[in-house]
């Protein structure tokens, strides 16, 4: 490096100092330091303040902190356009990224009727025909080089009703790709309770080895807003969790808590049992109960915006002392782990009729239905409608220009919400008092 060039700190950086800690996240890279060392954190605290110049630090400070924090964009060179360089990233990463993603919406209906869902539970299951179809557009775009693999997630309703029809797809998917030599994956968001052991063991063979997996807290308040028809309920869910513990597979499983404040009042309980049967594989992910539309609405109780961030806080410092992972505090801090998946190109959920979507939250919404898969395996694509999806962004607000958490949402929330209220739903305040609460919060707890 230049020695007389001047050192200046992240636009991304966030600081935050606990006694004798001081805790410091760049958004950019998704980088925490946790720094206790006095001397780093009186070297931090005047580049915090000023640029300075390579050659007024100690020497012996340039290769255990100045070049380690310019490795990790902590700190830039005035050379350095931050925000030109996002662009980039995100023009690389995003813009340009091959892989088609596909949520199968494999059919309507649930055998659970939780109390918060917004979907109704219809029998509407997709067709053979219907999954033809889309191998057929799969293999298509293989053949004119356009997708690099693909990647495929089980959505629904509860996708396992339908597992013999999703397993005869999933093989005939594997046969593809290595076929055409391109990377196949594929995982599935469902309530768990039909993840028996031998379909686990059989999906797992089939290259769909990531779950999302739902489960309210303990026992009661589980069955009490996850109530299964079938009798299916939290022992059944959690007992295929421990047979997924159980195996030497390479799998990773999303659990997922929505809670309000009857699940709080036992969560120490519920994330002290979970430590006792997770490992690494498995993520810990946890998210506010919302009205979403749903016609129970009016009966579910909800936390507002503040409770809310409070208790997510709370509950990042408990899944630190149980030593659980978790995704809040990992992948979620990373660089455009925040965007909206409908904002991605090769990005869509097919309905179980064949109609091309891009938002799962709202399939009656006619702006959301963007095109459709012909009988030949044809991406009929509006691009009218697609176009408005891809767009939504930042470029004309100039508080996301400058916000430190552009890195990861690029101005690309819920996009479904922004195309309704023509603005983007963002309280960068409070998201950041938040955000770094939890940072703190997990990172200290795992001291």
């Amino acid at each position: 490096y230049d020695m007389a060039a001047q050192l200046k700190w992240s636009d991304y950086n966030l600081v935050d100092e606990v006694g004798d800690v001081l805790l410091v996240y760049n958004t950019a890279t998704g980088t925490v330091l946790k720094i206790t060392d006095p001397i780093y954190r009186d070297q931090i605290q005047t580049l915090i303040s000023h640029p300075v110049s390579l050659d007024s630090i100690p020497e012996e400070l340039h290769s255990c902190l100045i070049e380690p924090l310019l490795h990790k964009r902590v700190l830039v060179t005035p050379d350095v356009n931050e925000f030109d360089l996002l662009t980039y990233m995100y023009n690389n990463r995003i813009v340009r990224n091959s892989l088609l993603e596909l949520t199968l919406v494999i059919t309507r209906q649930c055998n659970y009727r939780c109390v918060y869902c917004y979907e109704d539970h219809l029998d509407l299951p997709m067709t053979p025909e219907i999954y033809q179809r889309i191998l057929r557009m799969i293999e298509s775009g293989y053949q004119e080089g356009l997708y690099s693999g693909v990647s495929i997630s089980l959505f629904g309703g509860e996708p396992l009703l339908e597992y013999d029809l999703v397993v005869d797809f999933l093989k005939a998917a594997n046969d593809l790709s290595e076929k055409y030599q391109k990377t196949f994956s594929a995982g599935a968001t469902t309530n768990g309770s039909l993840l028996f052991p031998e379909r686990f063991l059989q999906l797992h063979a089939l290259n769909c080895r990531h779950f999302q997996i739902t489960v309210d807290g303990m026992r009661d308040t589980h069955d009490q807003y996850r109530i299964a028809t079938d009798g299916n309920g939290w022992d059944t869910v959690i007992n295929n969790l421990k047979f997924m513990a159980s195996t030497n597979l390479s799998f990773d499983v999303t659990v997922r808590t929505n809670f309000n404040d009857d699940v709080l009042n036992h969560i120490q309980e519920f994330y002290e049992f979970m430590s006792g049967i997770l490992d690494d594989r498995f993520d810990i992910y946890y998210e506010d109960i919302k009205h979403l539309g749903g016609d129970n609405d009016e009966n579910v109780h909800v936390l507002d915006t503040i409770a809310s961030g409070l208790s997510m806080v709370d509950i990042s410092s408990l899944i630190g002392q149980n030593h659980l992972k978790s995704n809040v505090c990992g992948d979620r801090l990373m660089p455009f782990s925040h965007i909206c998946q409908a904002t991605k190109y090769n990005s869509f959920i097919v309905d179980y009729d064949g109609t091309l979507l891009k938002c799962t939250l709202d399939f009656s919404n006619d702006a959301n239905r963007v095109g459709h898969i012909s009988e030949r395996g044809e991406m009929l694509i509006n691009h009218e409608k697609h176009c408005k999806w891809l767009t939504v962004g930042f470029e004309n607000n100039e508080c996301c220009k400058s916000c430190k958490l552009l890195p990861l949402c690029y101005g690309r929330r819920c996009i479904s919400s922004a195309l309704t209220s023509k603005q983007i739903s963002c309280n960068p305040e409070l998201e950041t008092l938040l955000l770094m609460e939890q940072i703190k919060s997990h990172y200290l707890a795992a001291r």
